[in-house]
């Protein structure tokens, strides 16, 4: 749902497609960068469940606090990773990796693959995780 906005001031057409998506068991992702405080509260309330936008530590602790999923991004242009990955030990149920808008030439040399790479070398934040999953 890219249209925060119109859940925030739950614009009619918006709310009836994340009924929709609802009704059919679907997931909402999300995409409100800079959300946080009551706004992002209202956003999730109403039914979003992910969202791949956050750009700093402290917006994604805000969304995560009141029940979603943060996508750790890594696109073309905007990147995430060094920003959130330290919240992967403490939140790991709720965050995963994502690429979004990657260019073509990009994705040859790797997407998600070289987000785990990058976690991986991170010792402490593998290690924890690994052991949380076993």
């Amino acid at each position: 749902m890219m249209n925060f906005p119109g859940v925030l001031f739950k614009d009619e057409q918006v709310m009836l497609k994340i009924k929709a998506a609802h009704k059919l068991g679907k997931p909402v992702d999300g995409h409100a960068p800079g959300l946080r405080g009551d706004q992002a509260r209202q956003y999730i309330e109403a039914g979003i469940s992910t969202d791949h936008e956050c750009f700093t530590a402290e917006e994604a602790l805000d969304k995560l606090k009141y029940g979603m999923k943060i996508l750790i991004r890594e696109g073309s242009a905007a990147k995430n990773f060094e920003a959130l990955i330290g919240l992967v030990n403490e939140h790991h149920d709720n965050m995963m990796f994502c690429s979004d808008d990657k260019h073509p030439d990009s994705l040859v040399q790797g997407h998600i693959n070289q987000l785990c790479a990058r976690a991986a070398k991170r010792e402490s934040i593998f290690i924890r995780s690994f052991r949380l999953l076993q």
